[in-house]
């Protein structure tokens, strides 16, 4: 694969693990159905049926990252990552978690806002600045990002064992003793800690089988690891175990990038490169679609699994909208925010 045509599959696939992170959290059962639960056809279709690919959205993430970070690397190029990541990972990140911290605090003096917001009257002070700031306390949908910094800073360790196959094998029969086990891990999520690592192993150790030009042999073998991830689920729900479901969740976006055939893929539009500025504004777009959509159509199973289908695309319409008006207005600022990506 050449390497424009890699980037082009990276761009797409990193907009695909946007678009499920919006899916992930345009559930309105409970916008469109008050008061019931999960006996409802709405909330099985939302939170069960569609929830198997969803829930791709963050694993498949992880390994991207970890592929990407870990592609071409060495001792040498380190310092040169570590800094590119800076400003497209650690800064937006502060800075976006810096105004929802800001945001929240003069929600709280608004009436009506501080009341849907659950805060009144918030006051400022450094320990809570920070809790926000650094551990996304007012911005709990950057979890993730705050993940894959914490797994970034851990590189030298992780390239440590990676540089060399035998150590590389090793550290990942060592986490498949801490995913069979399951211990609890202070900190950083074991599960994420397994795809970043599964990535990074592909790209120093697989990089000419994951690299390699689109054919009907791999397409094949993509599709034959849809079924196997698709047993692999079923006994996550025979189970309900954490095992069956990371395995899943590991071995799915293999599948999925081998049957992508980059030959067809496009050059990707601006918006499909403005991830970050998405990551950070959808919930709550999301979240005021629905709640607005769900005035007129109340009690409407039907009209809120439409939406529910359909909501990336207004989504990241008014999204893109909101970064094109800044980049008008601040290009740099919009810059900075996205991490950089245009």
């Amino acid at each position: 694969m050449e390497e424009k045509a890699f980037r082009r599959k990276v761009v797409t696939v990193s907009f695909i693990c946007c678009l499920l992170v919006i899916w992930n959290h345009s559930g309105n059962a409970d916008l469109f159905l008050p008061g019931t639960g999960p006996e409802t056809w709405l909330y099985r279709f939302e939170y069960v049926w569609t929830y198997a690919l969803v829930r791709l959205d963050i694993p498949f993430f992880m390994m991207i990252s970890g592929y990407l970070f870990f592609r071409d690397m060495s001792w040498e190029a380190l310092p040169g990552k570590w800094k590119r990541r800076v400003h497209s990972l650690l800064i937006p990140y502060l800075l976006w978690n810096l105004i929802y911290y800001a945001a929240e605090i003069c929600a709280s003096y608004i009436p009506g806002l501080n009341r849907l917001l659950g805060k009144y009257y918030l006051r400022p002070d450094l320990p809570g600045m920070i809790r926000a700031v650094v551990f996304f306390e007012s911005n709990p949908v950057f979890w993730f990002m705050f993940q894959l910094i914490l797994l970034v800073m851990l590189a030298p360790v992780l390239w440590f064992f990676l540089k060399r196959r035998w150590t590389a094998v090793a550290f990942a029969c060592a986490l498949a003793l801490l995913w069979w086990f399951w211990p609890p891990v202070p900190l950083l999520n074991t599960d994420d800690l397994i795809y970043y690592y599964a990535g990074a192993f592909w790209a120093v150790h697989g990089r000419r089988a994951a690299e390699g030009a689109w054919s009907a042999r791999r397409a094949g073998l993509g599709a034959a690891i849809l079924l196997l991830g698709a047993l692999v689920y079923r006994i996550h729900l025979q189970t309900f175990l954490p095992q069956p479901l990371v395995l899943y969740l590991m071995i799915l976006p293999w599948g999925i990038w081998l049957l992508i055939d980059e030959r067809r893929l496009k050059e990707p539009r601006r918006w499909m490169k403005e991830t970050f500025f998405i990551y950070a504004t959808h919930f709550y777009v999301v979240r005021l679609i629905g709640k607005l959509a769900a005035i007129p159509f109340a009690g409407s199973a039907a009209a809120g699994a439409l939406l529910y289908l359909v909501m990336p695309v207004p989504a990241v319409f008014l999204c893109h909208a909101a970064a094109k008006i800044l980049g008008a207005a601040f290009p740099r600022a919009l810059e900075v925010l996205n991490g950089g990506r245009s």
